[in-house]
């Protein structure tokens, strides 16, 4: 695709508050730094560095070791080098089982050079590789206690595929990766995708196995966005008015008086929010309360 249509991608992300997408671009001296300029450019700056250019897979000679090694040293200094703090390197995808386990070494191999690691994965990620794997991206309906799990070994749990992208439910998504995620403790979402065409990309049925997972559908410079996008944007603005809330109440109850007694009484309402109800009622709770504690 050309520079003009990636930056406008990139523009539309952050427009829709995803501002870390994962970056498949491999290792090149040319197209890897243009590929971190414009993003840039578009207002991307997080910290972390999800690389899918890189993979750990699952080395087992010293030889394929030190190789492992020795790339994910140059990605590492290469993101260092532009002022990013942390690199993860994505494992085998969804492997499970044997196929998981295997992984260790290599996982082992990444945190040896100062780098991370993080891969879609299920429910037996922890058992076998849960004091390795530093982000485990949980693949369908989120679980509190896996959460649970990530945290105590100081781990960060992102979710996807609850659902996949594009299919035309925008409240399925505001709801899924929004104040679900939040209610059970999750740190992000990384669904798939924002792109990713099983043929022709503005048809969705030409393919026998899968339709197409856009959220936003490409043009020769730039995207024409979906009701399910929307949807995807309206989550993290829903997580980010419910942690306005309690950063208030956070205040407002070290101040005490009575700002702190409403601040209590924010608290409890809060507790009690299902992320299955009216979403529009939630928020507009949320926003109620913000402005008494102000």
């Amino acid at each position: 695709k050309s520079e003009e249509q990636f930056l406008a991608e990139q523009q539309d992300m952050v427009a829709h508050n995803v501002m870390n997408p994962t970056i498949y671009q491999k290792m090149d001296e040319t197209l890897l730094p243009r590929v971190f300029e414009l993003r840039e450019q578009a207002g991307m700056d997080h910290p972390r560095v999800y690389s899918l250019g890189i993979s750990t897979g699952a080395p087992k000679t010293e030889e394929a070791l030190a190789d492992l090694k020795r790339r994910v040293t140059q990605w590492r200094e290469f993101v260092a080098g532009r002022g990013y703090e942390t690199l993860y390197v994505y494992g085998i995808d969804e492997a499970k089982g044997e196929e998981l386990e295997a992984e260790r070494t290599a996982f082992e191999a990444v945190h040896d050079v100062d780098a991370k690691v993080y891969v879609a994965c299920y429910k037996d990620w922890f058992e076998l590789v849960g004091d390795l794997l530093d982000m485990p991206v949980w693949s369908g309906q989120p679980l509190a206690e896996e959460a649970e799990k990530a945290h105590s070994v100081g781990a960060r749990i992102f979710n996807y595929g609850n659902p996949q992208g594009g299919v035309e439910e925008p409240e399925t998504y505001r709801r899924n990766f929004g104040l679900l995620l939040w209610s059970v403790n999750y740190d992000g979402a990384m669904t798939y995708a924002y792109q990713h065409s099983f043929g022709h990309g503005w048809n969705d049925f030409d393919s026998d196995r899968y339709r197409d997972h856009n959220m936003a559908y490409p043009t020769v410079d730039g995207v024409i966005g979906t009701v399910e996008w929307e949807g995807y944007r309206e989550a993290s603005d829903d997580v980010a008015y419910v942690t306005t809330l309690l950063n208030l109440i956070n205040e407002a109850e070290e101040a005490g008086g009575a700002r702190g007694e409403k601040a209590r009484a924010a608290r409890d309402w809060v507790m009690s929010i299902d992320p299955q109800g009216d979403l529009d009622q939630i928020r507009a709770g949320i926003i109620k309360r913000v402005m008494a504690l102000r």
